[in-house]
Formats: C-alpha cells, sequence, structure tokens
C-alpha cells in the first residue's frame, strides 16, 4: 500500500481493519478519508471522506459480514459506510 515519506503528515495512518476474509483492507489517514483496499493487490478500491479531524482518532471496524464498515470517532459519533 503507498506511504507516508517523511514529513508527510496526511497520510499517517491512524486505524486499520481487515474484513474476516482478510481481502480487503480499510485505512483512516490523518487527511481525512477511510480507504478500502485490496489486500493482495493494494489497489485502492474506495475513498470515503471524514468531517475535518475529529475522525483522526478513530477506531475501524467492519461488519461480521463486511457489507458495512464503521468509524468511532473521538467526539462520540459513529459512521457507517457500505463497503460491499
Amino acid at each position: 500500500l503507498p506511504h507516508a515519506g517523511a514529513g508527510d503528515r496526511g497520510r499517517v495512518v491512524t486505524s486499520v481493519a481487515y474484513d474476516r476474509s482478510g481481502r480487503r483492507l480499510a485505512t483512516l489517514c490523518r487527511d481525512d478519508f477511510v480507504r478500502l483496499w485490496d489486500a493482495e493487490t493494494g489497489t485502492e478500491l474506495h475513498r470515503w471522506p471524514t468531517a475535518a479531524d475529529c475522525w483522526a482518532d478513530s477506531r475501524l471496524a467492519f461488519s461480521p459480514t463486511a457489507d458495512l464498515l464503521a468509524a468511532g470517532g473521538r467526539d462520540g459519533r459513529a459512521r457507517v459506510w457500505d463497503s460491499a
């Protein structure tokens, strides 16, 4: 997967979650995007914007069926995306 270079704080990964199959990976970066990746090829499958800065210290989790991806923010809110 692409990674941050020296001084590139925007792409610092703050949370990671794999789906049950291990085939997809979700990341949350300090650039305020949640990304869905093909874990085998490293291809970005989807990108969702998040609210600026409130998601920086969030945690990601897939539903048991991997059709939903959730993030819990430090502001106490949760956001859910269709990851199917």
